[in-house]
């Protein structure tokens, strides 16, 4: 998966939210495929060291015997958000396939009343024609990225630090991952990452902090 999504793509689907405005000094940390038991407490205490909030796409296929985790992210004030059920590839789904993968986890997130917010980022960021208006009818915007240094496999920290700030921009949406097979080098990475984004006059926000873009919440 490339660095960072063709410019093509950002052209021919304006309306997927790519970035923010570049015109802001902020970026906007996001992580996927969580809750994990063992990586994404210690994702949540970094940030917390660095006093940051970051968005969480959660696979709801990871939810069940991880609430407690779930719980935490929220009460760190972090926001969550949907990254579907099994990820599975959906770019050759059916719009029922599609609703049913973001519902599923939706209703695990409405079951034990939690706050969350209508934002979909399909998993590999697989998408088809149409993936926007058949997520918005049930009040989603899909959210894709502008940075993704490729920590879900092995890779050097400084490697993935590096390939992180050489394409860092204000407004930039980076994602991470707090459920891979080598989390090492992203937890060794996370914290440098950070000190180096706020040297840059950066601030982290959250993803519903993006302006210009009215996003529904789930409440508690």
């Amino acid at each position: 998966m490339p660095l960072t999504p063709p410019k093509i793509l950002e052209t021919l689907f304006p309306k997927f939210i790519w970035r923010g405005p570049s015109d802001d000094n902020v970026v906007f940390l996001t992580f996927d495929d969580g809750p994990h038991r063992d990586t994404t407490p210690r994702v949540l205490d970094i940030l917390s060291d660095h006093n940051i909030h970051a968005s969480f796409f959660l696979l709801g296929s990871h939810i069940p015997n991880n609430e407690s985790i779930v719980e935490s992210t929220l009460n760190q004030d972090h926001l969550v958000a949907n990254h579907g059920f099994s990820h599975k590839k959906l770019g050759m789904s059916s719009p029922r396939t599609i609703i049913k993968e973001v519902l599923d986890t939706e209703n695990l997130l409405i079951e034990n009343h939690w706050t969350y917010h209508k934002l979909f980022r399909p998993p590999f960021g697989h998408f088809r024609p149409g993936m926007r208006k058949i997520v918005g009818k049930i009040g989603y915007h899909l959210v894709m990225w502008s940075i993704m240094p490729g920590d879900y496999r092995p890779m050097a920290p400084e490697r993935l630090l590096d390939r992180t700030l050489s394409k860092l921009q204000p407004g930039s949406i980076i994602v991470l991952h707090d459920h891979s097979i080598a989390p090492e080098p992203m937890l060794s990475m996370l914290p440098k990452l950070i000190k180096e984004i706020e040297n840059r006059g950066l601030k982290f926000k959250r993803l519903d902090e993006i302006k210009g873009i009215e996003i529904n919440r789930g409440e508690r």
